[in-house]
């Protein structure tokens, strides 16, 4: 869940994308892992919450991360998209 946490406060700091990126793939997977431990019994099943927590965490810090750095990628190409 923290590293899910992370990609999304990331995400907003300047050129943070490429740094969230990693963080928010590196939380879906340890999220996935969690869930086959919860599965398999090798875990308490009341962490299945902060799993699901994670998860969520991390596939909005990976939407929000992607949509940051095609604007960046943009931004680099044609100068700014919005103007004030």
């Amino acid at each position: 869940m923290t590293l899910g946490l992370v990609s999304c406060v990331f995400c907003f700091s300047c050129y943070g994308a490429f740094l969230g990126l990693p963080c928010s793939m590196a939380g879906i997977i340890i999220s996935e892992v969690a869930a086959r431990d919860i599965q398999k019994n090798k875990a308490h099943p009341s962490s299945i919450t902060f799993v699901y927590a994670g998860r969520v965490c991390g596939l909005l810090g990976f939407a929000i991360n992607m949509l940051m750095i095609i604007y960046l990628i943009l931004f680099w190409m044609n100068g700014p998209l919005i103007s004030v």
